[in-house]
């Protein structure tokens, strides 16, 4: 998956589909084509895929929002992750 297939996932399990990421092609040094596979590890280590992208991702979003609601950051809406902005934080939006 390219990261803006990531991106439609973690926005789909998060319930904020409705959001546009901001892709602004500045960055530099960056390799354009990267191809990764954990075929070498599996046959030298005797690794095993645990987690697939979607297990991965749930568990990670969950530990987030535990994670931000224990620190009083987690904005109970309609999206099941989100951060109050700096002004939602002074209580200016």
């Amino acid at each position: 998956k390219n990261v803006q297939e990531i991106v439609k996932l973690i926005q789909k399990l998060t319930a904020c589909e409705s959001l546009k990421p901001i892709i602004q092609n500045q960055a530099t040094g960056e390799i354009h084509s990267q191809y990764l596979s954990s075929a070498k590890a599996e046959k030298l280590l005797d690794w095993k895929l645990e987690y697939s992208l979607d297990a991965g991702l749930k568990e990670t979003i969950s530990w987030y929002k535990t994670y931000l609601a224990e620190q009083g950051m987690l904005i109970h809406s309609k999206a099941s992750l989100s951060a109050p902005s700096r002004l939602e934080k002074e209580g200016r939006a």
